[in-house]
């Protein structure tokens, strides 16, 4: 991404609405317009060939809604860079677990009428872009990280001190790092592991490791030993057969 300049691709189904977008945008000082579109089908169609940086998508469109395009991107494998989602509603109508679950594309919620302090919005937006794009390339790099979001606090972890995940109950997860910090993440263990990197790997109901920090398994107990760790943490029979192909 080129940082001194955000390539935008509009989704509005109110032509004039998204002809402002269009030129407000083309005249912001840190970003252009690649492309617009008032529907799920032509946004698509354009997005299988252009590559934007962001969207600005509203919620309601001519044929369906912001977030059935969303779904149409990932089923078909193409990539959602940073989402802004305009909507008419100060509290929009839209079910939380579809919010819920773009929550890492979804950088911000820009409000109607979004005339009103716009150079403000503008520049918020920008940063939370430029967050999510600082964040996407820290981890693709060999140092990986991952930004665990819970509530109001995110917390930058790297892959390789993570030691384990331990379920904590109430829709709760604890992350341990090998210089002992223990962060309490509100995402369930199902939920979280999509979205870690492959050595991240589960054991049980309850516990998920790094599979380079195994030092052994003690196979009459099934119980699994990490360096540095002296509890064991149980294996579950329906994970056994996969972690020994794991470590092999």
């Amino acid at each position: 991404m080129n940082w001194s300049n955000i390539k935008f691709y509009v989704v509005e189904d109110e032509q004039a609405n998204r002809e402002a977008f269009v030129e407000l945008l083309s005249e912001g000082s840190d970003t252009s317009v690649i492309g617009s579109a008032a529907s799920v089908g032509h946004a698509f169609q354009d997005l299988l060939f252009k590559e934007p940086d962001a969207l600005l998508l509203d919620v309601n469109l001519q044929d369906g809604n912001a977030f059935q395009l969303l779904d149409k991107l990932k089923k078909n494998n193409l990539t959602i860079p940073p989402t802004v989602i305009i909507t008419g509603y100060l509290k929009f109508q839209i079910p939380q677990e579809a919010v819920n679950h773009y929550r890492d594309e979804i950088v911000y919620i820009l409000e109607k009428p979004f005339l009103e302090n716009w150079k403000s919005k503008y520049q918020a937006f920008c940063d939370a872009i430029r967050v999510a794009q600082a964040r996407k390339s820290s981890n693709n790099t060999n140092g990986a990280v991952h930004f665990f979001r819970s509530g109001s606090e995110t917390y930058r972890v790297v892959i390789e001190d993570l030691e384990y995940i331990e379920v904590g109950g109430q829709g709760s997860v604890v992350i341990h790092t090998i210089d002992g910090k223990q962060i309490r993440i509100y995402q369930t263990l199902s939920k979280l592991l999509p979205e870690l990197p492959d050595k991240i790997v589960r054991i049980h109901r309850r516990f998920a490791i790094h599979r380079d920090k195994v030092s052994h398994i003690n196979h009459e107990d099934r119980m699994l030993y990490l360096n540095g760790v002296k509890q064991g943490l149980d294996i579950g029979d329906s994970y056994y057969g996969k972690i020994l192909e794991i470590l092999e």
